[in-house]
């Protein structure tokens, strides 16, 4: 089937399973366990990760079934109830995150152009558009 693969830092991997689950794996003393993750997303979804420190959050993205980006945050030891569906992507976008001033994730919005989505604290809001001339 193939699947995407997130990385948080060397110690948590996040992967889409053979039946369409998104899982996770954690390294701890007793080497590699399986995590309490578990989240249905469509077949080959990207997936990117981030693990923000100042809050103690990972936080995981990925593409679902409507064509929204969204994100799933772990903080407190478990895995927020709801997800956060957090702007609409075209259908064979990727996406990708990182951690600069605030989280930054980058997906495409439409067919010639990588958008940034980025949140400082708990408000989202659209960053810069990189036009690329891309078709998909």
């Amino acid at each position: 089937m193939g699947t995407s693969l997130a990385v948080v830092g060397c110690f948590q991997v996040y992967y889409q399973d053979i039946n369409g689950w998104l899982r996770d794996y954690i390294s701890g003393p007793r080497g590699w366990q399986q995590g309490n993750l578990l989240v249905e997303v469509p077949p080959r979804t990207p997936l990117a990760a981030v693990y923000w420190r100042d809050n103690g959050d990972v936080r995981v993205y990925y593409r679902s079934y409507s064509n929204e980006v969204v994100e799933i945050v772990y903080t407190e030891n478990k895995w927020r109830a709801r997800p956060n569906r957090l702007t609409a992507c075209i259908g064979n976008s990727q996406i990708s995150a990182a951690l600069r001033d605030g989280i930054e994730v980058f997906y495409q919005q439409n067919p010639n152009a990588l958008q940034e989505y980025r949140t400082d604290r708990d408000s989202w809001r659209m960053g810069t558009e990189v036009p690329t001339g891309m078709r998909v």
